[in-house]
């Protein structure tokens, strides 16, 4: 008798403790699961999919890497806020956002942020891919070609033509989750400023690039032209040129890709 009722004690605390281990262990998952869903209203599908998987922590410290870079600007968004008004001018900007960053996360690229009325992104970082200026080319032009599509929807809110234009440049930078009170998953250094710099100098519907993406964007088939030396303030007389369109091998290629 003595032996069962110390059987039964030693199942009792053991089971006691097994309940005990499960529930830290559900607690323990349902503050991660409470955290990602936090991190992926704040950051891009990439970076939480690396947290995720353990491939990047947000402490982490900020390294280098060679990374495309992109800014997609709004044209004539302020005459047309004073035309239009807060509201259509908002809604055509939602309208916009919708459109473009599915895009850049369909070609694994890293949505930063917004700035005015002009998006960041850039790829090979967290998602790193051998053909990462490519993807970027790819996305500038799909976005480009359904704002275009669907311009009769933007043009309600906007009143006029919606265009964009886009700057891209290739390049080292900083990469990782920066500042102290506020922490985001950033790039900075001289490719940034540089694809700001070619944005600037493009015209509507124009994406213009330098020399560091050429031979990648030519390797892939897309379709370009030299449109001359430009001086990009702060940096100085660069040669700049237009990525029109898709080849035949890239359009292949890239109609392939999936979410």
């Amino acid at each position: 008798n003595e032996k069962f009722r110390m059987a039964a004690i030693r199942s009792r605390v053991a089971l006691d403790d097994e309940v005990e281990r499960r529930a830290a262990i559900i607690k323990e998952k349902t503050e991660e699961a409470l955290s990602l869903a936090e991190l992926a209203k704040q950051f891009s599908p990439q970076v939480v999919h690396a947290i995720r998987t353990g491939e990047m922590q947000i402490s982490d410290s900020v390294k280098e890497s060679e990374i495309c870079v992109s800014f997609i600007d709004v044209c004539e968004s302020t005459s047309v806020m004073q035309a239009v008004g807060i509201e259509p001018y908002q809604n055509a900007l939602n309208l916009f956002l919708g459109i473009a960053v599915p895009i850049l996360f369909k070609y694994d690229i890293t949505f930063d942020k917004m700035i005015g009325d002009a998006i960041m992104g850039f790829s090979n970082e967290p998602a790193k891919r051998m053909d990462y200026i490519a993807r970027m080319g790819a996305a500038c032009l799909e976005i480009r070609d359904t704002i275009a599509v669907r311009e009769n929807e933007l043009e309600l809110f906007w009143g006029r033509p919606f265009q964009v234009k886009i700057g891209l440049a290739n390049g080292a930078a900083k990469v990782g989750f920066q500042g102290q009170i506020v922490r985001s998953y950033t790039a900075t250094g001289m490719v940034v400023n540089k694809a700001n710099r070619l944005c600037s100098v493009a015209r509507p519907s124009q994406i213009v690039f330098d020399g560091s993406s050429i031979e990648a964007l030519a390797a892939r088939g897309f379709r370009t032209r030299m449109i001359g030396t430009k001086l990009l303030k702060g940096i100085g007389e660069q040669n700049v040129y237009e990525l029109e369109a898709f080849g035949v091998a890239a359009n292949e290629r890239w109609s392939e890709v999936s979410t």
